[in-house]
């Protein structure tokens, strides 16, 4: 008897403090936050410290990132996005099979190379993705070699 009761208990307290932790977004008072531009809560300062990765950023003023985005001025539920299709013209004028990826992209190597571990690291130039280099896992050519030159 005293398990049953010891077990309904850590049942009942687990659920109390398991909805303690969630609740419904108020969307006024975020909608009001957000645009308010003096409030810690405004969203272009917390774009800004969400970017720059800002680690002090409470749980509070991360669910008025999030929900309130959709009353920021860029928010526009039917919009596509551009990388994709950039990519997606760059395939349809591509009268070649064999497609060269990084061209598709429209990233082009910096000049620069250097192995971190097994990793190649490419530099890329600036481009609109903001990348700045590109990492392959070079051990399956090396294990290649390595079975060649044995």
């Amino acid at each position: 008897m005293r398990k049953i009761i010891y077990l309904f208990l850590m049942i009942v307290s687990s659920s109390v403090s398991a909805q303690s932790f969630i609740s419904k977004p108020d969307y006024k008072k975020i909608e009001k936050n957000i645009k308010d531009k003096k409030s810690t809560f405004y969203y272009e300062k917390l774009m800004r410290r969400f970017i720059a990765s800002d680690s002090s950023m409470t749980l509070d003023e991360k669910q008025h990132l999030y929900y309130g985005y959709v009353f920021s001025d860029d928010y526009n539920p039917y919009s596509t996005n551009d990388g994709i299709n950039f990519i997606y013209e760059k395939l349809n004028q591509s009268d070649s099979t064999k497609i060269d990826y990084k061209d598709v992209l429209g990233l082009q190597y910096g000049g620069e190379q250097s192995l971190i571990d097994h990793y190649d690291f490419l530099k890329l130039k600036e481009n609109k993705f903001e990348l700045k280099g590109l990492y392959f896992d070079i051990t399956p050519c090396l294990q290649s070699l390595d079975k060649k030159f044995k």
